[in-house]
């Protein structure tokens, strides 16, 4: 019925480098990101990664921590490549 389709568009090692290297940034540099969106001109791939790891982030810590860490390893398993991730 469904098959394991993979989009060759898709640079998943720009991808990864992105969110990596999203994980220095300070508050100031999203507020700086937020602007540049309202502006409605586009954002670069770091820019939109820095603001995923923040608004993932923010999700992890309103979650109680059952939750909190079942989220956490499914985020891991999906981060290193793995497309069929379940609880």
């Amino acid at each position: 019925m469904f098959q394991d389709t993979v989009a060759d568009w898709v640079d998943e090692a720009s991808i990864r480098v992105a969110l990596e290297s999203g994980r220095t940034e300070d508050a100031g540099k999203v507020r700086d990101i937020l602007a540049k969106a309202l502006e409605l001109k586009g954002l670069r791939l770091h820019d939109v990664a820095e603001i995923g790891k923040r608004a993932i982030a923010q999700e992890l810590d309103d979650m109680l921590p059952k939750t909190r860490r079942v989220s956490q390893r499914m985020i891991e398993k999906v981060r290193s490549g793995r497309r069929d991730v379940s609880c």
